[in-house]
């Protein structure tokens, strides 16, 4: 499989959660630019990171190394306690460290920066459901 495929397939994962989604479906013009709500169970709401490539309000200023080096943290087991983040997180960081191949997250973040990028800023935490 090339790059270019193997980075497509795994951010199909990443497009579900971090994409806009209305009745089941992603907007095109949407995907990547986060926006999805995660209510936990204090109330709060962590809503997911704009990760199209958007030099403001997404990706596009991290570097390869940077993303990588995101994910690789996480394979420590301190990063499942909420102390490390400061908050809950419902991206599976810490099994993503554990089983995607650096290379792999390689092709994603390259793949991720072909798509289009989105204008869209995230309020990543509302405290106890207030906005």
């Amino acid at each position: 499989m090339d790059r270019t495929a193997t980075g497509k397939y795994y951010s199909v994962a990443c497009m579900i959660c971090h994409s806009t989604n209305v009745k089941g479906e992603f907007p095109p013009d949407k995907l990547f630019s986060g926006g999805m709500e995660f209510p936990m169970p204090d109330g709060t709401i962590i809503t997911s990171a704009n990760i199209s490539p958007d030099m403001g309000t997404g990706i596009g200023n991290m570097s390869k190394g940077l993303f990588i080096s995101k994910f690789k943290a996480c394979s420590d087991p301190a990063s499942l306690d909420v102390k490390f983040w400061g908050y809950n997180t419902p991206m599976a960081w810490n099994f993503i460290a554990k089983t995607v191949r650096a290379e792999d997250l390689e092709a994603v973040y390259d793949y991720l920066m072909t798509q289009k990028p989105v204008n869209h800023k995230v309020e990543k935490i509302t405290l106890q459901g207030v906005k």
